[in-house]
């Protein structure tokens, strides 16, 4: 059969039509042989009886009759509430037309218990519970073992709450509804615990209950005998759509929102149960509380409040997955305290989904809560690009936005998706609080409509603050143009943004169409001040004209930027036809005239940039890329503060603080070695009447090649100041005026000049410093008496520079050692001793030198090199006077010196009359002490 193929058959009211839906769908009413079906879903060889499944080859289903619809098969629901008959008092049915008034049951204090076999409603049936107005809680549960249907009316009188159980599952059509005074909680677990241990269950309904007054405690599911079944919440989808004077951002409501499940405004709408799927299904609760629970194996706790329930899950072992597809809709709008909770493995909205919170009153509104045990997916828009699928809490009103708060190992979000806490007046908008364990993936734009942007923000488009966006996770990845930022866009100040991820944090690529880069931020539009950003991490990678920035684009002030990467932070690249590079931006920053018109901004900015501080070992700036704390406009640049080990930049790329009519702002740099090539820039530059900022660097090493320039120039005002401190530089040097070759400049074309002072230090001041002993000793322990000092005299020693001597090194000489004589053998004792025919001669020489003192020198030149301290031989030091060769030789200490004119000192092996020395010099020998 086609999608357009009608069944045959005699049709008494209106004819079938395929579905080939994913789903079940409710199609209109068939009727034949006095039987009522309906058309819920046509899949070849399944066969859907009595809401079980049996698979048959043959396609055929037996009623009493037999259809057979080309392997196609027909599901007959004619509408039912059956009684089971094990109540001590048994629920009563009456059929008014199409009205099933339900009577009976069994009370026990302000509870009303009701048990039914079968429990489904046709199109214009109506279920209706008719209870005392004192009754507090509708208990019912379904104990057939079939799938409850519900598509039509379920009603009760006062303000009773409702509990459906049914552990076989639920499914609501498109004109399922209710018209109840308190709240619905559908179900499907195997039974109702209470707070006296009373279990009222679905699964064992021949056990009899002893009914209670107590309030029911939790929802006991699944186990080995019994898995929960599912729910689903069938419908058209939602009308919203979403405001484009808001960039996307806000939710507005078309008309006759009004269909799906809903409970009266601050009541809880529940559907707790196995798998959840809501295939356009509206579900609302106005002011109140909705909860989407999938869960597995476990208990959820119950705890009554005020108005409606909270549900606990700390008892939950295993969950199932909750699906919102074709516009579903979750929507707790309205002007109480709204909060919505989806608990679930995977949770996946798809098509346009979306869950909502609009505050629309003056108290604060609620938070929405999503807890994923495996991962959370939003992706997509309507097939129109009308309203995109995600999470939403805003305000409209004078009551604070609530916050946005995601668990889950794995947030996955792309094709126009968004999680958006939003303040559209002058209330301050609620946070969003990530908290994902593993890795977020923010990816591209809407495929429909490549303005609508992928998005996680905190936003103000108000006069209101916007709220936080604090980001903890393993990875942080930002893909195409998506943005992951909280932005103020009117005169309301944005609110901070906080990331902190333990593996890595990147953004890459720009918007296909736009070429607007990939974005995290918290950055200002218009009046309202920007929040600050700050990323702690191992490794920052920002690539293909993204953007990790706190930018301003009219009068509010740029934010501050903090960086802390553990190993590295890499910026590189840019894109044609980009706006801006890739960079780290705090800065004021003009936009193209197209978006001027857009936002509705003037064509120069006026706000103030801000400050970044980025602290790395090894931080990496090429390919055009920036750090820039500029500012295009009228205001002041911001100063750049970089603490690295490692510090690289190439190929134009390069640290600004650099403005056009403002003074430029402050670059401090600390790094062991500091790489330029390829145009690479350190520039604190100022146009017009402002005055260039200083640049600091503290560096072991610069190299500068290629025309790669350190400026702090000016126009009219004063040039910067620029200072490095670094032991070598390589490649550039101080210059009065930039060049074609690598530069250092503090110029200014028609102002004063700034200065530019280069230290380079031969060593740091701390090196070779040498722990001092903590006890104090006695210095005269510490002498070793030898000969006695002279008096009257002094001993210096200079070391090179006039620097001291390192007293726990050994001395280095002064003057060079010239031995011109020629060595013919490896050198040994023998080679410094006298051939034999010379010894007698020199024997006598040195008797006669160590008489003569001072005339022995002048004498025996050649013998003697000119020394600071010459070692004299003694006569016959080696041979020995009167000594024949065969007697061994020994060195004999020195016993005295004499000092010549000159300063060189002789030392001698036998002390000399006083007589013979000079006659200022008074030394005494060492017997005198």
């Amino acid at each position: 059969m086609k999608g357009t193929d009608k069944i045959v058959g005699n049709t008494e009211q209106n004819d079938a039509y395929w579905s080939n839906s994913r789903q079940p769908r409710f199609l209109p009413l068939w009727r034949q042989q006095g039987m009522t079906f309906r058309i819920i879903e046509i899949l070849p060889h399944t066969i859907h009886l009595a809401n079980r499944v049996r698979t048959r080859g043959d396609g055929l289903l037996t009623l009493g009759l037999t259809l057979v619809l080309s392997g196609s098969v027909i599901k007959a629901v004619n509408a039912q509430i059956v009684p089971d008959g094990t109540l001590p008092q048994n629920s009563a049915i009456t059929r008014e037309g199409n009205i099933e008034r339900i009577t009976g049951g069994t009370q026990a204090g302000s509870n009303l218990f009701h048990s039914f076999r079968e429990f489904s409603l046709t199109t214009t049936a109506t279920a209706w519970f008719d209870n005392a107005t004192t009754i507090e809680n509708i208990i019912t549960r379904v104990t057939g073992g079939n799938i409850s249907q519900i598509d039509g009316i379920i009603k009760a009188n006062g303000n009773a709450s409702l509990f459906l159980i049914n552990p076989n599952g639920i499914v609501f059509g498109p004109n399922a509804s209710l018209n109840i005074g308190g709240s619905f909680i559908g179900s499907t677990a195997n039974s109702i615990k209470f707070a006296d241990g009373m279990d009222y269950s679905a699964i064992n309904p021949e056990t009899p209950p002893l009914l209670t007054i107590s309030v029911p405690l939790g929802l006991q599911f699944g186990g080995n005998l019994h898995s929960p079944g599912e729910i689903q919440v069938m419908g058209g989808g939602n009308n919203f759509s979403m405001n484009r004077a808001t960039f996307s951002t806000q939710i507005e409501r078309g008309e006759n929102n009004t269909t799906g499940l809903a409970v009266i405004p601050g009541q809880t709408l529940a559907l707790v149960g196995g798998a959840v799927t809501l295939d356009g299904g509206i579900i609302r609760a106005s002011g109140g509380q909705i909860e989407i629970g999938s869960v597995g194996a476990g208990f959820v706790s119950l705890t009554q409040l005020p108005l409606g329930w909270r549900f606990g899950y700390e008892g939950v072992q295993e969950f199932a997955d909750v699906q919102m597809h074709d516009r579903a809709a979750v929507d707790s709008s309205g002007s109480g305290s709204p909060n919505i909770g989806i608990r679930g493995n995977n949770i996946t909205l798809t098509d346009g989904s979306l869950v909502l919170i609009e505050n629309q009153g003056e108290n604060s509104a609620g938070t929405l809560q999503v807890n994923a045990a495996t991962a959370l997916e939003i992706i997509g828009t309507t097939p129109g690009g009308e309203v995109r699928s995600g999470l939403f809490n805003q305000t409209v009103a004078s009551g604070s936005g609530g916050n946005i708060d995601i668990v889950a190992p794995y947030l996955h979000i792309e094709d126009g998706g968004g999680i958006i806490a939003a303040t559209f007046s002058d209330a301050k908008a609620g946070d969003v609080n990530l908290e994902i364990a593993e890795q977020i993936e923010a990816v591209g734009s809407a495929r429909v409509n490549r303005s609508i942007g992928t998005r996680i923000g905190a936003i103000s488009f108000g006069a209101g603050a916007g709220g936080a966006l604090n980001i903890s996770t393993g990875g942080l990845t930002v893909l195409g143009g998506a943005s992951v930022a909280a932005i103020a866009w009117r005169t309301g100040a944005g609110g901070n943004t906080t990331v902190n991820a333990r593996e890595f944090v990147e953004a890459i690529g720009v918007n296909p169409v736009s070429f607007q880069g990939s974005v995290i931020g918290a950055s200002t539009i218009n009046a309202g001040n920007a929040g600050n950003l700050t990323i702690n991490t191992k490794r920052l990678i920002a690539a293909g004209g993204a953007a990790i920035s706190s930018s301003n684009l009219a009068t509010g002030a740029a934010g501050s930027v903090t960086i802390n990467a553990s190993e590295s932070v890499e910026i590189t690249g840019a894109v044609a036809g980009a706006a801006n590079p890739t960079a780290i931006l705090s800065a004021a920053v003009i936009v193209e005239p197209v978006r001027q018109q857009l936002f509705g901004i003037g064509p120069v900015p006026s706000g103030a940039s801000g400050n970044i501080t980025i602290n790395t070992p090894v931080l990496r700036l090429t390919d055009r890329a920036q750090i820039a704390a500029r500012n295009d406009g009228t205001g002041n640049g911001g100063d750049i503060r970089i603490s690295a080990s490692e510090v690289f930049i190439a190929d134009k790329g390069g640290l600004t603080a650099a403005t056009n009519f403002g003074s430029g702002g402050n670059i401090n740099l600390q790094t062991a070695s500091l790489q330029l090539r390829g145009g690479g820039f350190i520039t604190a530059t100022a146009g017009t009447n402002g005055n260039g900022g200083n640049i600091n660097i503290s560096t072991d090493i610069i190299a500068a090649l290629q025309n790669s320039d350190i400026t702090a120039n000016a126009v009219a005002g004063a040039g910067g100041n620029i200072e490095i401190n670094s032991r070598g530089i390589f490649g550039t040097e101080f210059r009065p005026f930039p060049t074609g070759n690598s530069d250092i400049t503090a110029s200014s074309q028609f102002g004063v000049s700034g200065t530019v002072t280069i230290s380079n230090p031969d060593a740091h001041p701390s090196s070779g410093l040498e722990e001092l002993p903590a006890n104090v000793i006695d210095a005269s322990e510490r002498v070793i008496v030898g000969c006695a000092a002279a008096q009257g005299n002094s001993f210096t020693v200079a070391g090179r520079g006039g620097l001291p001597e390192n007293a726990l090194e050994p001395l280095r000489g002064q003057t060079l050692w010239q031995d011109l004589r020629v060595i013919s053998s490896p050198l040994s004792l023998n080679s410094f001793l006298p051939l034999q025919g010379e010894r007698e001669g020199l024997a006598q020489s040195d008797r006669d030198l160590a008489r003569l003192g001072e005339k022995g020198r002048e004498n025996s030149p050649h013998l003697f090199p000119s020394l600071p301290i010459s070692p004299h031989l003694s006569p016959s030091p080696f041979l020995g006077e009167g000594r024949d060769e065969g007697q061994s030789r020994s060195l004999i200490e020195a016993q005295s010196w004499v000092v010549h004119p000159d300063g060189t000192v002789d030392l001698l092996a036998e002390v000399i009359s006083d007589s013979k020395r000079s006659n200022w010099e008074q030394n005494p020998s060492c017997q005198d002490f």
